[in-house]
């Protein structure tokens, strides 16, 4: 049977993040009640609860390093992290799992805000505000054709004052990747880009439709 998790300073059944993931089971939900700073970075894997969401956008804050929230290795529950605070880290959101959904999250001063590992599809990132990333605001990275990401969708995002890129995408395949009506400005880097898809000298698809795309 799968259980709902909560997370509070006080009437919950955890007072952090990471406890309630360590004594979670596959397909549990963990959702964090109140408003107050979590010093932690949270890892949820194949065995663990799939879920985080935030009810009243509690922050999770880290020291510039590590990950904010990673998810590793899930095969059947798609990865989900909803209405969080997350700053501070290498890498805001780290996901190496299809089928995840990223939404309304607040993403500051991280490395990268949300990085994609290789071989990922149908996953959405949506409504999130990623800010202050010293590289990238979203990447999706790939070392080969055969392991990029493939149809995913990254819509009504906004992405500001990126060190190098808003967003920045290797490779890359069908079914393609969908970048539409998002606002991306302020990467600070001279010679930087808004949207960058690298295809390392070859043709890459991507449908990229309505997004606002200035001061980069």
């Amino acid at each position: 049977p799968t259980s709902d998790i909560t997370v509070c300073a006080s009437g919950c059944n955890y007072t952090t993040i990471t406890s309630a993931v360590s004594n979670s089971d596959l397909a549990d939900k963990i959702f964090v009640t109140d408003n107050r700073t979590y010093n932690e970075d949270v890892l949820l894997d194949s065995g663990t609860a799939y879920w985080i969401e935030c009810k009243s956008k509690a922050t999770i804050s880290g020291t510039g390093e590590t990950y904010g929230v990673r998810f590793k290795d899930f095969i059947n529950e798609l990865p989900v992290v909803v209405g969080c605070n997350i700053k501070n880290f290498d890498f805001g959101v780290w996901v190496n799992s299809s089928d995840a959904l990223i939404q309304n999250n607040t993403i500051e001063n991280c490395d990268t805000g949300i990085y994609f590992r290789k071989q990922i599809s149908g996953s959405k990132i949506k409504e999130n505000n990623i800010t202050g990333s010293t590289l990238e605001g979203i990447q999706f990275y790939a070392s080969a054709w055969s392991d990029s990401a493939i149809g995913n969708t990254v819509e009504r995002n906004i992405i500001k004052n990126s060190g190098t890129k808003g967003f920045y995408m290797i490779y890359g395949g069908n079914p393609v990747n969908v970048i539409k009506n998002n606002n991306i400005s302020g990467s600070t880097d001279a010679g930087d880009y808004g949207i960058h898809l690298n295809a390392n000298g070859n043709t890459v698809s991507s449908e990229i439709d309505d997004n606002f795309i200035y001061e980069n």
